[in-house]
């Protein structure tokens, strides 16, 4: 006989679920609780966790807990990929470290993982918040060179001018 599902232990699913929700409601010390639930629970996050809490943190800008949970996923042995840079790169622009979101965008290729035009837009728009005009207008080329660009890519080159 199944037990309903309200008695029933949370599993991965449930867990992401509900990281998703405080994601989404930029509660980033709920979902690093959360990913320590999953362990608490015997379970192991996977890439939709940790993609997802490094989201809440890029939301509420707290870019050293974003960067944190990047390292962590290797430990688990996650990889990060495309998502979990894009994140990364916007936690780093929205606080106004544009370097160190240039420095994702190395690491994500150096990783082997390939920029997309939201990798290109997050690190123009963070260039372009900070006022390095050159920088995004690097970027801009770039991401122009791999046929990336969308109309947001050309809005946050423009806002950086």
């Amino acid at each position: 006989m199944l037990l309903p599902a309200c008695l029933q232990r949370p599993n991965l699913v449930s867990f992401n679920s509900a990281l998703d929700a405080v994601a989404k409601a930029g509660q980033w010390q709920e979902a690093l609780r959360l990913l320590e639930a999953i362990n608490q629970a015997g379970l192991s996050p996977n890439s939709i966790s940790f993609n997802t809490a490094i989201h809440a943190c890029a939301k509420s800008e707290r870019p050293d807990e974003a960067l944190s949970l990047l390292k962590m996923m290797r430990s688990y042995g996650v990889a990060p990929d495309v998502v979990s840079y894009n994140s990364a790169i916007k936690a780093c622009g929205r606080s106004g470290r544009w370097q160190l979101s240039l420095d994702l965008l190395d690491q994500m290729r150096e990783a082997g993982v390939s920029p997309d035009t939201v990798s290109y837009n997050a690190a123009i728009a963070a260039c372009s918040r900070s006022s390095r005009v050159d920088e995004a207008l690097e970027l801009l080329k770039e991401c122009v060179s791999r046929q990336m660009c969308d109309v947001v890519t050309y809005n946050s080159a423009m806002q950086a001018c």
